[in-house]
């Protein structure tokens, strides 16, 4: 594995981690409030005009603690997909940048003009196209144990 691919690689898992970290604060706060825990505590604190509370504050390890919980069984749940395998080949500069246009976009559109149902699908279908770019004509060249041989 040259030293650019695993750049790479290093890169799409702390993407794929903060991602998956993102998701796991949803879910908490969803499970929280699912619960009866006061809106107070699982609340962000831009949300509310007033400065967050002593308690609000001393939630925040325990908020912590959840989402690190949730965090490491979704990572033991997908971990397998995360092992792709290497990349054959490197994609041309033409297709990282078309790539890159299509990654960068979605994100752009939704800060000017907000997140509605029709650029979260085109946003989507971006994503998508700038993954499958990426990876076209990469082969699995022999799989990658997730788990220690020890």
């Amino acid at each position: 594995m040259t030293s650019r691919t695993a750049a790479v690689d290093r890169l799409t898992r702390d993407l794929t981690l903060d991602l998956a970290r993102l998701v796991c604060v949803h879910f908490v706060i969803v499970g929280a409030t699912a619960i009866g825990a006061p809106r107070a505590l699982v609340a962000d604190a831009a949300v509310g005009a007033e400065s967050p509370s002593a308690e609000w504050w001393w939630s925040r390890p325990v908020m912590f603690v959840a989402v690190l919980g949730v965090l490491l069984a979704l990572s033991l749940l997908i971990a397998r997909w995360e092992a792709l395998g290497t990349l054959s080949t490197t994609p041309s500069r033409g297709v990282v940048a078309v790539a890159w246009l299509c990654a960068f976009l979605p994100p752009f559109a939704v800060m000017r003009w907000f997140l509605d149902l029709p650029t979260a699908v085109v946003g989507a279908l971006l994503l998508t196209v700038a993954v499958v770019l990426l990876r076209h004509g990469a082969r699995r060249t022999q799989p990658v144990s997730v788990r220690s041989e020890a």
